[in-house]
Order: C-alpha cells, then sequence, then structure tokens
C-alpha cells in the first residue's frame, strides 16, 4: 500500500513491504532512525475539532487548524494522519476509492454535489464534503455552523438529492501506522521509508 507523504509525517503499511524482518525489528529500525510513532485516528480527531475553528471559503490549508473550509478540513485531518490527499473536494472524490453507500465506514469521506463547482456537467459537480467519525455521523465545515465546524447525520445526506457517495483513502482491513519524518531524512512517500529500510540491513550473510 502506498501514501504520499503530507509534511512531515507519513502514513506506512509494513507488511505490505514483505521484509525480511520481524515487525519489531522493523518498529525499533525505525525508532533507531528518529522516526516517531503517532496515533492518530482521523474519525476521532474530526469530532474533538467541532466548534473549535472558524469557516472561511477557500481559506488556504497553512490556516488549518484556525480557519477552514470543507474541503480544507477533511485535507488537515489526512495530513496529520500522514495521508496527502487533493486540496479541491472535485479532486478529492475523484482520488479516493469508491465506497458503496451500504459499505461506509468511519473515516470515509462523504459528497454532495452545488452550484459552487467548475463548469462541468451537474452530475459530476461536487462542491461539499464531510468525514464519517461513525456509521451514523458526518463531521464538517459549514458556513453556518458555530465554531465552523458540524455534525451532521449520514442518513440525511444520503437521502439528499445532491448525495455523490462516498471515497476512501485508507483501507480498514489492515494496520497502518503514522510516522512522525526526522529531519535529516527525505521522504515523499511512504516507499521512501522501505527503501531507507533495506538501506539498513546487512544482505552479505
Amino acid at each position: 500500500m502506498h501514501f504520499r507523504a503530507s509534511g512531515r509525517r507519513v502514513a506506512v503499511d509494513i507488511n505490505s513491504w514483505q521484509l525480511p524482518l520481524p515487525t519489531d525489528e522493523i518498529l525499533k529500525r525505525l525508532r533507531q532512525s528518529g522516526f516517531t510513532i503517532r496515533e492518530i485516528d482521523v474519525s476521532k480527531f474530526a469530532l474533538s475539532s467541532v466548534g473549535r475553528s472558524v469557516y472561511r471559503r477557500s481559506a488556504p490549508f497553512v490556516e488549518a487548524p484556525l480557519a477552514f473550509d470543507c474541503s480544507s478540513f477533511v485535507k488537515w485531518l489526512y495530513a496529520e494522519r500522514g495521508i496527502w490527499i487533493p486540496r479541491r473536494c472535485l479532486h478529492q472524490f475523484s482520488a479516493g476509492a469508491p465506497v458503496e453507500d451500504d459499505a461506509i465506514l468511519p473515516g470515509d469521506l462523504v459528497f454532495l454535489n452545488g452550484l459552487v463547482c467548475p463548469p462541468i456537467a451537474p452530475n459530476k459537480r461536487v462542491s461539499h464534503v464531510g468525514i464519517v467519525v461513525d456509521r451514523d455521523i458526518v463531521v464538517h465545515a459549514a458556513p453556518d455552523a458555530h465554531g465552523g465546524i458540524a455534525c451532521a447525520e449520514l442518513p440525511r445526506w444520503r437521502r439528499k438529492k445532491s448525495w455523490r457517495g462516498a471515497r476512501r483513502f485508507a483501507p480498514t482491513d489492515r494496520a497502518i501506522l503514522t510516522l512522525e519524518i526526522p529531519s535529516h531524512l527525505e521522504i515523499e512517500t511512504s516507499d521512501d521509508v522501505c527503501w531507507h529500510l533495506l538501506e539498513t540491513i546487512d544482505w552479505s550473510n
């Protein structure tokens, strides 16, 4: 599983690397190299953000967590997880893995269409996004939300004519770790972490 780093964090699926090392040894070598493991649950993190910001359309990502619009909010959440996702909700919708309505899980992004969107066909418009924090609750940044971030009921979103569906950026069937990247290493993707570990292995034996 491949992830693009966001800032100084990167998500990794160490089991997918199939390195000739036990998991404990991999974690030990990561720590020795200066990586720090962060415990980040994006759905819980989203819920803890309710009412703590201000909404501003097209708020620059660098203003997080003081100000958000809907797409910069979910981008920020996934950045904390060490997963880069696009800035705009239309591109987020295109980049994520499709999820059937009856298979939506915490951490999935859910989308609505609307008028504030590039000039494309109405049935392809996407102009609002939120994140699911359990099977019934969506957390999203909205202009009418007190504190910028609010909760909504997922069943009500799914009944809207503007419902566009759900997308997933991290698998739910495997352990994904979030690593803080040490300043002396140049890490752009989770594969870079794997290559770094390969360089620590003594292949002469």
